[in-house]
């Protein structure tokens, strides 16, 4: 062990970088710092993990990911605005998968395994699989929270060896529900 501390705090940090461990560790080349405080030793970080730059013919896949950010976005910044001295404040981690379940993987396994990050976002049934299926992300028993899909496959699939969270109701349900 040594005394050499490179940051305290991710401001500390060039703005692609994050404080893990008393260093100043570079984000995967697909994330940027989004909303939230880095200021903060005690802050808890997330991921969303979404396809940014995916090419789509008449733009409504970009727009509907895009809306989702935001909607992340607006939860971090509303949790961040009511914090007190019994809270932790959040920073969110912007990744662009861009369409790739590879990617989606990749970058998980890297933030699980350098940033110790609790939970990441995703925004598909398969960016989810890829992401609770990466051997970082299960050693660091992150949390995968699919803010879109509502697929079965994320409830049946024994792969993964992680949490697996789906924010809208899986499909036979909304099916028992109509």
């Amino acid at each position: 062990a040594t005394d050499f501390d490179e940051c305290q705090i991710d401001s500390d940090c060039g703005p692609s970088n994050l404080c893990s461990h008393h260093y100043c560790i570079p984000l995967p080349e697909a994330c940027h710092r989004g909303d939230g405080v880095y200021d903060d030793a005690q802050r808890i970080a997330i991921a969303a993990i979404f396809p940014l730059t995916n090419e789509v013919d008449d733009g409504s896949f970009a727009n509907e990911v895009a809306d989702r950010l935001r909607s992340v976005q607006l939860a971090v910044r509303t949790v961040n605005r009511f914090k007190t001295e019994k809270t932790r404040s959040f920073a969110l981690i912007v990744c662009d998968s861009q369409g790739s379940t590879e990617k989606a993987g990749e970058i998980s396994g890297a933030l699980a395994a350098n940033f110790e990050i609790p939970a990441f976002l995703t925004h598909d049934t398969d960016d989810t699989l890829a992401a609770a299926s990466h051997h970082d992300v299960i050693a660091a028993r992150t949390v995968v929270v699919s803010v879109k899909s509502s697929s079965n496959l994320l409830k049946a699939s024994s792969e993964p060896k992680t949490s697996i969270w789906q924010v809208s109701p899986n499909d036979s349900s909304q099916v028992r529900v109509l």
